[in-house]
């Protein structure tokens, strides 16, 4: 088989007169069968390595904070946390991951659930 992944992420503006819709959709082959969905308790005290146990290669990644008030910080390993999104309560991203790169997260002023999906190509 082929092209058994899709990827999709929309981004839409309406805002009077102001619009914007860019939509993009990206299909891969998956030679590896595998894929989780788990939740992680994200703390406040130290960034922390997000797992993806269960996977050899992770590619395919979607978060989701799944707290009602706090936002998380996502960042690569480097000597600690480099910060390069942020998650606020609700939010989601999704990205195509370099799996020689360990993701961290930290949350902020109260511990976060992050919800985590993830596909091997």
């Amino acid at each position: 088989m082929s092209s058994e992944i899709t990827a999709t992420t929309t981004l839409n503006l309406n805002n009077g007169g102001l619009r914007a819709a860019p939509s993009f959709t990206k299909s891969a082959d998956q030679a590896t069968p595998g894929a989780l969905s788990r939740k992680q308790t994200i703390t406040t005290s130290t960034p922390q390595a997000i797992s993806f146990t269960g996977l050899t290669t992770p590619r395919w990644v979607m978060f989701k904070n799944n707290d009602a008030t706090n936002y998380i910080t996502l960042g690569p390993d480097s000597t600690g946390m480099v910060a390069f999104a942020r998650l606020l309560a609700g939010e989601s991203m999704l990205f195509p991951a370099d799996p020689s790169v360990t993701i961290k997260a930290q949350a902020h002023t109260a511990s976060c659930d992050l919800l985590i999906s993830a596909l091997e190509t």
